[in-house]
């Protein structure tokens, strides 16, 4: 994917479910996005300092830019989203997503990493909305399904 996702109102919104919602489902979205095109901007801006996981892409991203490589396929399809609000800021936000086939070509065509198969997932993430904005906080991913 070489177009960013539509950054959704939501990201200048209220601390809200719903609004944790669009967050969560944009973020979902940036994945593919960031390791296709290597554009960290809003990826940086939403990413938390102790996210694991959002240091994990930002370094993929990262290694196969300046490698010279570059990402086929691997489309997004966001699926049902829900949150839940903790009361003091923060909130759970989760987001169902297929993730489809997908292949890290290097500089010279040949394939370095490939996903063969169609997968549906489960991302789980926490969120806080502060005076900067909203914040992701950590991500955790689980495989649903996998289709041949």
């Amino acid at each position: 994917m070489t177009r960013p996702p539509t950054r959704p109102a939501a990201l200048d919104g209220p601390a809200t479910e719903d609004n944790a919602i669009a967050v969560g489902k944009y973020f979902a979205a940036l994945v593919t996005y960031v390791t296709s095109t290597g554009d960290l901007v809003e990826w940086d801006a939403l990413s938390g300092p102790d996210c694991q996981f959002c240091a994990g892409v930002r370094e993929k991203a990262v290694a196969i830019h300046e490698a010279g490589s570059r990402v086929i396929g691997g489309a997004v399809d966001l699926g049902f989203g829900s949150a839940f609000d903790n009361g003091d800021g923060t909130f759970v936000a989760s987001v169902e997503l297929t993730e489809y086939a997908s292949q890290v070509v290097s500089a010279d065509g040949s394939v370095l990493e490939e996903v063969p198969s169609t997968a549906t997932y489960r991302a789980t993430m926490a969120l806080g909305r502060g005076a900067g904005g909203w914040v992701v906080e950590g991500v955790q991913v689980d495989e649903i399904d996998v289709a041949p």
